[in-house]
């Protein structure tokens, strides 16, 4: 037999994959239901840093302390892309700013963005199913992309809400840490 032709014994080869596998992953009960806020970021900055300067919006991303939160990565950022979808939609234009701060062994991530700002009678109802402000008649939409958001953090034991501030929308998406 040629060289090529000589395979180990199958339960040598199944031992062998078995410990290839361990080596390349990372242990899932270690990783599960856990993000990385760094990580996180980057990812806000890959896809929204150029976005914003193509249509000449100041994008500011405040500084955070990295830690580990709880929530999944894709549906954290799926929550985050609404927001941020929103602001480029809704807001004005100027600015639209990211920040970071602990609260109550929470880690809050505030997206704002300036611009008209709801009603106080809307604010309650901006995360129901199929609920559009009135600042929305010319922009296409179907009223679910905040309610989807609040099942998502809610999903991942956190939390979303509004605040009406004097020059635009704040949005909060809150993780237990």
């Amino acid at each position: 037999q040629s060289l090529t032709e000589i395979k180990p014994p199958a339960d040598c080869r199944n031992a062998q994959l078995k410990m290839s596998a361990k080596q390349t992953r990372i242990p899932q009960q270690e990783r599960r239901g856990v993000l990385e806020l760094k990580d996180f970021v980057e990812k806000i900055r890959d896809v929204y840093e150029p976005k914003a300067e193509v249509i000449l919006t100041e994008l500011l991303i405040g500084d955070y302390e990295n830690r580990l939160l709880k929530g999944d990565m894709e549906r954290a950022f799926e929550v985050m892309e609404n927001l941020l979808e929103n602001a480029f939609k809704y807001g004005d234009g100027r600015t639209i700013a990211i920040d970071f701060y602990e609260e109550d062994y929470c880690q809050v991530i505030r997206v704002f963005n300036t611009g008209a700002v709801v009603t106080d009678t809307e604010l309650p109802h901006l995360f129901d199913s199929f609920y559009r402000g009135s600042n929305v008649t010319d922009k296409p939409g179907n009223g679910l992309g905040l309610y989807i958001s609040r099942q998502i953090m809610n999903k991942m034991d956190g939390e979303i809400f509004a605040e009406r501030k004097e020059n635009g929308m704040s949005f909060c998406m809150v993780f237990r840490l």
